[in-house]
């Protein structure tokens, strides 16, 4: 599509009316003196502008003999539109994917979490049992060896004089190897510590001795765990405090699940060809998918035949004022040149021609020009009747579908007039390429209407006589 009509365009566009009427158009009333509405420079200016802006928008450079750029525009969007949407799905499921991975890693968190805290409690237990063998380890010795001090002290009593005092010598040895093993077994458990130990409130800082389970033989490097599940290290020993370092981590129950995220999602096309690309945006709460997705390939365009007849009948412009039929008088010089076939050479004066098998300009004419005694053409929503140098000179044309013709170029025939009478409803025109309507608009076609079609070399006229009119 362009700027294009059949004859004197402005090089600058027209500037709205001065006084405009608003409203809807109307055909007038000669009872009336009503005159009909009247379009105007203006109106064609509005209308092929808001075309061409669509055109242009979309990248395509604007062409008077491709009349389906705005259709493959709405192709091309609609193949779009129908990806995106084909995306947009497909986001919505790795996003819920992806809120199923983080439940079943939390679920495995808080299995971690209880493995740690009952292996903890088991190594406490252990402990504390180690401490309890070793005291009963230390009274059994102890009992052992005071049991041999009192028969060494008997023996001494019983033998008297000259061995009494080897005999107490004997026995310090004895009272002095109890003490020494006391302080070996005592060292013993005092080395053996603890690696977890319990303090309810335990807290970075100072803490009470007294408050530990277990509380007794507590070393630097010891780990404390209080109520919540907080875990710190013994850092100093201060008679019966203790010092605590900073928290460590962390074990507990696990909290309630917070809400699911709002999550918002976008598609955005790449130029073809392009990698696909995901970015996030927006807090946790809320965040924000944009899928950006590489333009598929151009679709097959748009043609007649995918309109429905509500859209045909959609495309119909309000009927404009009917034009005066074209005259001889209003062909340029050039045009009327055109007219003119080739001067054939002159030949040689011959014999009288035999005219007894001419045909007859009038009544039946068999089948020389497709004359065949006014037949009936019929379309459908599905096809067009192209008129052509092989169609009936004049014919009855009904049905519901469209009337038209192929490109001028395509016929080879110098000139042809055909004459088309609508005896039923009004159909569609498509007209190919080299035509032109007389009054440079289309009509607006009406039962028992004529349309008359005129080929001349490289030129095509098409003329509506309205019978109503």
């Amino acid at each position: 599509m362009k700027r294009l009509y059949y004859a004197n365009a402005s090089d600058t566009p027209p500037l709205p009316p001065k006084n405009p009427s608003y409203g809807y158009p109307q055909d007038g009333d000669r009872s009336l003196n009503r005159l009909p509405t009247t379009l105007g420079s203006y109106w064609h200016h509005m209308i092929t502008e808001e075309f061409m802006n669509v055109i242009e928008g979309a990248g395509i450079e604007p062409d008077e003999n491709n009349l389906h750029q705005l259709a493959d525009i709405f192709e091309d969007f609609r193949q779009r539109a129908f990806k995106a949407e084909g995306f947009a799905g497909d986001a919505q499921d790795w996003a819920n994917k992806a809120k199923e991975f983080a439940e079943a890693a939390q679920a495995e968190a808080d299995s971690k979490v209880a493995q740690v805290r009952e292996a903890g409690e088991t190594q406490v237990a252990a402990v504390n049992a180690a401490t309890a063998a070793s005291r009963e380890e230390i009274e059994q010795k102890t009992a052992e060896l005071e049991e041999k001090l009192q028969t060494l002290i008997a023996a001494l009593d019983a033998k008297g004089g000259e061995q009494v005092n080897l005999v107490k010598l004997q026995a310090q040895e004895i009272l002095d190897a109890i003490q020494l093993s006391k302080n070996q077994v005592e060292e013993l458990v005092n080395s053996a510590g603890y690696s977890m130990r319990w303090l309810t409130d335990a807290h970075e800082g100072t803490n009470l001795t007294a408050a530990l389970t277990p509380n007794a033989n507590a070393k630097v490097g010891d780990h404390i765990i209080n109520s919540s599940g907080e875990v710190f290290e013994l850092t100093e020993l201060k008679g019966t405090e203790i010092v605590l370092g900073p928290c460590l981590a962390v074990f507990g129950d696990v909290g309630p699940m917070g809400p699911a995220p709002e999550i918002s999602i976008e598609v955005s096309m790449l130029d073809s060809g392009a990698r696909p690309e995901v970015e996030r945006g927006g807090p946790d709460e809320s965040p924000h998918f944009n899928f950006k997705i590489p333009k598929g390939d151009k679709g097959d365009p748009f043609v007649y035949s995918d309109f429905t007849a509500e859209q045909l009948q959609a495309l119909k412009g309000p009927k404009g004022d009917k034009g005066d039929p074209l005259t001889f008088g209003d062909l340029t010089e050039e045009q009327k040149a055109e007219l003119k076939g080739e001067k054939g050479d002159k030949g040689d004066p011959g014999e009288a021609a035999d005219v007894s098998n001419l045909v007859p300009r009038t009544g039946n004419r068999g089948s020389l020009a497709g004359y065949q005694d006014t037949p009936t053409q019929e379309a459908s929503a599905e096809k067009v009747y192209t008129v052509g140098k092989d169609s009936p000179d004049i014919f009855d044309f009904g049905g519901i579908g469209a009337i038209g013709t192929t490109d001028i170029s395509s016929d080879d025939a110098a000139s042809w007039i055909k004459v088309a009478r609508l005896t039923s409803v009004s159909p569609q025109i498509v007209v190919g390429a080299g035509w032109s309507f007389v009054g440079g608009e289309a009509p607006t076609l009406e039962t028992g209407g004529v349309l008359v079609f005129f080929k001349c070399n490289a030129k095509g006229y098409i003329n509506y006589l309205s019978l109503t009119a």
